[in-house]
């Protein structure tokens, strides 16, 4: 989930062909006039809700992509307001499941990654990224 200078993001807990998707933008009907959350999910693996502006009507204000999304390219699969939701997919030969099921890119792929990439896809299920 990434919003203007900060990144929030989490990794699958499973590898499969198939990930279930899902989207949600909600506001409290008698809450502040022009604002929603938003928030993500792949495959079980939550981000945080962020909050995001509103033109009046839901349907604009989300948009989803119905594009192919490519192994090995970052792709957009919604946005709201000033939040968009992004994934990464890797091919299966890339990564390796250790314990507790959490997947990491294998060694010899994460040497070649700069520092904080390589801390990224290799370590923890969860984090934020915040520019400066």
């Amino acid at each position: 989930m990434l919003t203007a200078g900060t990144l929030f993001w989490a990794k699958a807990p499973q590898i499969s062909e198939e990930l279930s998707v899902g989207v949600s933008l909600h506001a409290y009907s008698e809450y502040t006039a022009g604002r929603a959350t938003f928030t993500a999910n792949l495959a079980g693996a939550f981000l945080p809700a962020v909050p995001v502006g509103i033109n009046g009507d839901f349907a604009e204000t989300c948009t989803l992509t119905r594009d192919a999304v490519r192994t090995g390219s970052i792709a957009r699969l919604a946005e709201a307001g000033s939040a968009a939701f992004f994934v990464l997919l890797f091919p299966r030969d890339v990564i390796k499941v250790g314990r507790k099921r959490l997947w990491r890119i294998r060694d010899e792929v994460a040497a070649s990654l700069p520092v904080d990439l390589r801390e990224l896809l290799t370590r923890r299920r969860t984090g934020v990224v915040r520019s400066d």
